[in-house]
Order: C-alpha cells, then sequence, then structure tokens
C-alpha cells in the first residue's frame, strides 16, 4: 500500500454540508440549553472583573463545567460517530472539566495589584469574542441555528478558556494547555481539510494566543 498516495481527505467520512449540520443538531436537540451557556458566558464576564478569591474559584468551575459539556454532548454524542478521534478527545474535555472543578475548591488564589479600568476591558473583550465569534459557522451554513456556542462546541471553549487560566501558576497553565493545543491543532486541520478556512480563525487564534497564556507573568 503506498501511503504517500494519501492525503487528509481519504481519513474524512463526511463532507462541509454534514460537519455544519452538528451544530444545527446540536442546538436543536438539547435546547433550550444553549440559553444556559448564553447566560454562563454573562457570568463569567462579570466574574472576570471580581478580585475576591470566591470568584476566580467560581470561574474555574464554571470552566470545568464548560469543559465536562462540550465533551460530552457536542464531541461524545455528536461529532464523534462521524469522526472516530474525537471520541477521544471528548473524554479528554471531560477530564479536563473534572480537573479544573477539582483544582477550584482548593486553589489558593494568589493577591496582586488592581489596574484600574483592566478588569473590565478584559471581560468586555472576552464577552465580546463569545458574543461575535459564534455567528461564523452561521456566515459559513447560512443557517442561524448553527450558531457555536462557548461552553457547547469545543473550538470557542478553548478560545474563551485562556485568558480565564491566566490567573493560575506558570507549570499548572502549561500542563492545562497541553490538551487544548493538541485539540485546536486536529480542529485546525480538519477544518483547512473541508475547506472552511473561515472557521479556522477561532483554533488559529487559539494557537496564535496559546503561548502569551503559558509564559505571561500573572501578576
Amino acid at each position: 500500500m503506498d501511503w504517500s498516495s494519501y492525503s487528509l481527505a481519504d481519513f474524512l467520512m463526511f463532507g462541509p454540508d454534514v460537519f455544519l449540520r452538528l451544530y444545527v443538531r446540536t442546538n436543536q436537540d438539547i435546547w433550550p440549553w444553549p440559553l444556559l451557556a448564553v447566560v454562563l458566558s454573562v457570568v463569567l464576564a462579570w466574574l472576570l472583573t471580581q478580585r475576591q478569591a470566591w470568584a476566580k474559584r467560581a470561574v474555574l468551575a464554571l470552566l470545568g463545567v464548560a469543559w465536562a459539556w462540550s465533551g460530552a454532548v457536542f464531541m461524545l454524542q455528536y461529532y464523534g460517530p462521524i469522526n472516530s478521534p474525537v471520541v477521544y478527545f471528548g473524554w479528554g474535555f471531560i477530564a479536563q472539566g473534572a480537573l479544573l472543578g477539582l483544582i477550584a475548591p482548593t486553589w489558593r488564589p494568589m493577591s496582586y495589584r488592581r489596574i484600574r479600568g483592566w478588569d473590565w476591558r478584559i471581560a468586555l473583550v472576552w464577552l465580546a469574542t463569545v458574543a461575535a465569534l459564534p455567528w461564523l459557522v452561521v456566515m459559513e451554513s447560512g443557517e442561524w441555528r448553527a450558531l457555536a456556542l462557548f461552553a457547547i462546541t469545543p473550538d470557542l471553549t478553548v478560545l474563551a478558556s485562556l485568558p480565564c487560566l491566566l490567573m493560575l501558576p506558570r507549570k499548572l497553565r502549561g500542563f492545562l494547555l497541553f490538551l487544548p493545543a493538541l485539540w485546536a491543532i486536529f480542529s485546525a486541520l480538519t477544518l483547512w481539510t473541508l475547506g472552511m478556512t473561515t472557521l479556522m480563525i477561532i483554533p488559529l487564534a487559539a494557537l496564535v494566543l496559546m503561548p502569551f497564556a503559558i509564559f505571561l507573568n500573572r501578576r
């Protein structure tokens, strides 16, 4: 067998239409839970503006819920059956969510000086990101029910997690970002193979920002 004659497209058992339909089916089947994902996004944005220890722990706990929900629902129930490697990623997302849930109540947030105005700016940028990027799938599919929401779809969940993890120590950040990096590479290659270059913006943005998320001084 001449493996050099194969391309990435030969390993995909679905096309762009089937892939885009995943978002529509997921949102339809779990309705009205997408509304809860929107509420979660707003609550997380508000928590990012708070400097109390309980707020930081709440960010990590809710982030863990988002990871576990995305892995268990979108990846295992919908995406995994048509793309077998996604099943392993789905279980990885669930494990990552459980780990964040374990870290949240036991972690001691460090104390650092408040920079006036920056908390709200970060929160607004975060909220604008999770509000605007889901419409890329809508633009690609022409179907408004294809919204790729945070806490449901993995690409946006990975990207939105980066600023939330900045509060953790650098070594722990690096460990927690290993799976997101693998997923972003896998997702970008899949979308490139499907010819969906517009949707590649989300995983590629995560890959570009990931070194900053690892090495940025949390002070």
